[in-house]
């Protein structure tokens, strides 16, 4: 990094913002730790100068970060410089170009509000729009241009950096969808960095807390650019609670991969401690204990875990390179393995877990199929009596006729007989 860095974002008119009749900046003699203080001021300093050597700030209603910018550099502590921006991000699809815009002029006494656009003629693009705002600068001292990702920036004029945009509240609407007031702009803090020496950017307070920052308008953070090749710590001082948090912008490295194209030694300059060296550069990179009576010998560096086989020795060196060759490299393999936790099938579903419902699903498959066979077969045989009914032969039924047919020629025999005895007994009549 060229510098320390240290960014506040100025807040918005009529939130957090302060006026200059309320709290000023003033000029506080640092002391013994070599702090520049930031401290309330009565409204007897209205129209004075906030910082001692700086020329009287024009009335009006609030700081804007071009001002603290402008006090702080002046300052001039221990090499500090700020700078301000202001910058508005308006997506293209927020534009509404038959609503109208007007920009009022900030930093002035008495601000004049310039008409963009009345909503009337509706603008023929949003290239027209931007045209219309630039036509203007002069009064409003806001430029616009547009970005490849699909943005139009509102933006300040050269030599008005930092200065407040307001957006007129003439309408409830406007063109570029954006509330109607005025927008802060953010100051950037860089101090050199200097071998050897601790420097930090501190902002102190006469009489206060940290959290009269927020009084002020500022919005705190603190910014690292470029990739930091140790691990970073962050401590807190003082009494009381805190809270702190923290992010990043970006993809995750890969420290393995990372350390391929940064081969390092591992020297050990004694059995307890020893330095890694980037081999490329010849800088001592780390410098480290460590404890050869661990069960299995090992340091972690960068996400990395180096181990041993054996506890090493004063003036051992290891070096450790990017493997390109691929000797003793089960890279592929573990990468393989690794397919078992990842969501690679449908659904975003693991192997063992699509298995596990492949498997499910069968089963209740077959298990339907089952239950539908069997509820059909009862069908099928139903129909099968019911054609037996009426187109079959029933043997219950051909053996009952062929008994009762038997029946009935025995009793026609009987009949004959009897018939023929009568006969017969009245032919022997005399």
């Amino acid at each position: 990094m060229a510098g320390t860095e240290f960014s506040l974002a100025n807040a918005t008119t009529g939130t957090s913002n302060v006026t200059v009749s309320a709290q000023a900046i003033t000029a506080n003699s640092r002391g013994t730790n070599n702090v520049w203080g930031i401290a309330g001021a009565t409204a007897t300093t209205t129209g004075a100068n906030a910082i001692a050597g700086v020329a009287t700030v024009t009335a009006r209603n609030a700081i804007q970060a071009s001002d603290l910018a402008r006090w702080i550099t002046a300052a001039n502590v221990d090499g500090i410089t700020a700078t301000a921006k202001n910058e508005i991000r308006v997506p293209l699809t927020q534009i509404n170009l038959s609503l109208p815009l007007s920009i009022t002029q900030t930093g002035i006494a008495t601000p004049a509000t310039t008409l963009i656009a009345n909503g009337a003629t509706p603008l023929s693009s949003v290239n027209a729009l931007v045209t219309a705002i630039n036509n203007q600068s002069g009064v409003t001292k806001v430029m616009a241009k547009l970005t490849d990702d699909g943005f139009l920036i509102l933006t300040n004029a050269a030599g008005y950096e930092g200065q407040d945009i307001s957006i007129a509240a003439t309408t409830a609407t406007n063109a570029l969808g954006l509330k109607p007031q005025t927008y802060g702009g953010q100051i950037t803090l860089t101090r050199p960095l200097v071998e050897g020496k601790d420097t930090p950017i501190e902002l102190g307070f006469g009489t206060g807390t940290p959290a009269d920052l927020a009084k002020l308008g500022f919005k705190t953070g603190a910014y690292i650019k470029g990739v930091p090749n140790e691990d970073l710590l962050v401590f807190l001082t003082g009494a009381g609670d805190a809270k702190i948090s923290a992010s990043y912008t970006g993809s995750p490295v890969d420290a393995k991969q990372a350390m391929r194209t940064n081969p390092l030694e591992v020297r050990f300059d004694t059995a307890t401690r020893f330095t890694i060296v980037d081999t490329l550069t010849g800088t001592k990179v780390a410098e480290r204990n460590f404890n050869p009576l661990q069960l299995e010998p090992a340091f972690v560096y960068q996400g990395i875990e180096i181990s041993f086989s054996s506890p090493p020795k004063a003036g051992d060196i290891f070096t450790i390179d990017g493997n390109r060759d691929g000797t003793g490299n089960n890279e592929n393999m573990l990468q393989m393995i690794d397919l078992e936790s990842e969501p690679v099938m449908g659904g975003g579903k693991t192997f063992a877990a699509s298995y596990i419902d492949t498997v499910n699903d069968m089963g209740n498959i077959a298990r339907q199929a089952s239950i539908a066979q069997s509820a059909l077969q009862v069908v099928y045989d139903q129909a099968v009596t019911a054609r037996d009914g009426i187109s079959g032969v029933s043997l219950d039924q051909e053996a009952a006729d062929l008994i009762r047919y038997q029946q009935a020629y025995q009793a026609a025999a009987k009949i004959l007989q009897i018939s023929s005895q009568l006969f017969d007994s009245v032919l022997q009549v005399r």
